[in-house]
């Protein structure tokens, strides 16, 4: 995978041998929602997939869950949380 940073957030190129075919991108961008929560949005094309489109959006969108309850529950623990935020 080849990986790009900028302001509003990265992704990632896939390589030759991805399941999902060389020149796929998934991109990430945090931003916080009218009720000042923070939020993951991650985005996905395809090039070339392996899998049927309806599997492999309904494998992404697992992993991608259980990667932001993740990096939420760190976020919690590590960033001083109370119920006025976190800080």
């Amino acid at each position: 995978m080849k990986y790009y940073g900028d302001a509003s957030g990265y992704h990632f190129d896939t390589l030759p041998g991805h399941f999902d075919g060389e020149g796929s991108t998934v991109a990430f961008r945090f931003h916080t929602d009218s009720n000042g929560w923070l939020r993951l949005e991650v985005k996905g094309w395809v090039t070339d997939p392996e899998l049927p489109d309806w599997l492999n959006k309904a494998g992404a969108y697992t992993r991608w869950v259980k990667f932001a309850a993740k990096l939420g529950d760190n976020l919690h623990t590590n960033q001083k949380c109370d119920a006025n935020g976190c800080g």
